[in-house]
């Protein structure tokens, strides 16, 4: 069976998973022993129900429910792997078929005491097959956690958005209220655009094209990066969530004048942590800095597999930025070469032999395939671990999860007061998520306690806070 949905055992639906798929598949597997999935992703929306709603739990097993079958992809397991060939690409997913009762028992749960609150039980999370939801009702605090294969966390975010919609309306109508939750079962991207699934049939442009890609990245290798407090060979510990919000004056200061100078916020942010970076100690061969910008495919694919419809599955590539000698360049030294990153037009990277537009998401399978023999690679000898942060943003969380939905007269309002969004990060690297909500910048920071103390993170994202107003002329 290929990339389509087809038939499987026991009424359930099965496809192959694609190369994005198969890659953070791989990735997550590495934190096997420990019983982790590297690179899960934990995602928390503190709310607040009207008076008249005593019990919350029933109105949330039901908005879960309909999310399963709006994202069947929640429920989607990945067929075991061949112990011989670990990074192969096109095992299997399955999703079961829908028993409410057992998937509500298997996959929902309730915290009375023994966690305190979202980011505490995000640390402590255990690998599981499928996706997961939490509630604590102490902070009324919601938590979901999905393998990186199953959503990414745009796609998580918009789950949060069809998840929402339809607890509002539960809420509202009560709990036999009529919702719209029929399945989408998520086309991955190389059948939405026909990838070559093996180099033999993938054009020669595109397998340029993606080593390309791999070589800018290259270049940048070791890559400098924060110190670490373990030593070599460190066991993995818990993962840290830290957060830096800035203030709703200095969000507004910081995106007007990015505006003023055309400038991706992410993009700044990125240069404020490489001014960072470079006033660190690095290892003698670590002078330049690399990663993979992530890009979120949706924007380059046909409706409707570009909106929350269709949030499930991995829609994220990846794009080379190299910035070169670090610790000897100012913020407005990087600024112009890491925006015009941010800024690519990703749906004309390159052209065909014909002189056609090609878009990034027309090479992302053979990008993938490389992408996934360098993550898994033995680093050479002598090198230092690489501990190289990456950014990435969620943009304006606003845009699908609002602050209050009406739920009925009397101005009764389901309200969402938080949200984050944090990895599992099993390795001795960072990473960055940005994102404003309820008009505030946030800035939060996955890393792994093993690596780094919560001091030293936090210390580090006020660097990054300062780096950033002070090279856009902020004042706060």
């Amino acid at each position: 069976m290929g990339l389509s949905w087809g038939p499987g055992e026991d009424g359930g639906q099965t496809r192959q998973m694609d190369s994005l798929e198969s890659l953070f598949l791989v990735m997550a597997e590495l934190g096997a022993p420990l019983h982790k999935h590297h690179w899960s992703i934990n995602s928390s929306l503190r709310l607040s129900f009207p008076n008249n709603i005593s019990d919350p739990v029933p109105y949330l097993q039901q908005a879960w429910l309909a999310i399963r079958r709006r994202h069947p992809t929640i429920a989607a397991i990945a067929a075991a792997g061949d112990s011989k060939n670990p990074g192969a690409i096109g095992r299997q997913m399955t999703v079961p078929a829908l028993d409410p009762q057992k998937f509500v028992e298997k996959t929902f749960f309730v915290h009375k005491g023994d966690v305190n609150d979202a980011t505490e039980l995000a640390a402590s999370m255990k690998a599981s097959d499928y996706g997961t939801i939490h509630w604590i009702p102490a902070t009324e605090e919601l938590l979901v956690n999905v393998c990186h294969w199953q959503f990414d966390g745009m796609g998580v975010v918009m789950l949060w958005s069809s998840f929402l919609e339809f607890l509002a309306a539960f809420v509202r109508d009560g709990l036999n209220a009529r919702v719209d939750d029929e399945s989408n079962f998520t086309i991955p991207v190389d059948e939405l655009v026909a990838s070559p699934m093996n180099e033999e049939s993938t054009p020669k442009r595109l397998r340029e094209a993606a080593d390309a890609m791999i070589d800018a990245f290259l270049q940048g290798m070791p890559g400098v990066g924060p110190p670490l407090k373990s030593g070599e060979g460190a066991i993995p510990g818990t993962t840290f969530r830290r957060e830096l919000v800035l203030d709703e004056p200095t969000t507004k200061s910081v995106i007007e004048a990015c505006k003023k100078n055309d400038y991706s916020v992410s993009a700044m942010v990125q240069t404020a942590m490489l001014r960072v970076l470079g006033s660190y100690q690095q290892h003698p061969a670590a002078k330049h800095y690399s990663i993979f910008i992530p890009v979120d495919l949706r924007k380059l694919l046909p409706a409707p597999h570009d909106g929350t419809s269709h949030a499930g599955g991995t829609r994220l590539s990846g794009w080379p930025l190299l910035v070169e000698n670090v610790a000897d360049k100012s913020f407005a030294d990087m600024a112009p070469a890491i925006n015009q990153a941010y800024r690519t037009d990703f749906s004309r990277v390159m052209k065909d032999d014909e002189g056609n537009d090609l878009s990034l998401v027309q090479y992302t399978a053979p990008y993938a395939r490389r992408v996934l023999g360098l993550y898994t690679a033995t680093p050479p000898a002598g090198m230092p671990p690489r501990t190289t942060p990456c950014v990435s943003s969620l943009g304006m969380v606003e845009k699908y999860i609002q602050a209050e939905y009406d739920v009925g007269g009397g101005g009764r309002t389901l309200g969402v007061r938080s949200f984050f969004l944090s990895l599992e990060m099993l390795g001795p690297d960072q990473y960055i998520h940005v994102w404003t909500f309820r008009g505030k910048l946030h800035l939060q920071m996955s890393a792994n306690s093993t690596h780094y103390d919560a001091d030293f993170l936090d210390d580090e994202l006020e660097s990054i806070k300062r780096e950033l107003v002070r090279g856009l002329g902020v004042t706060e």
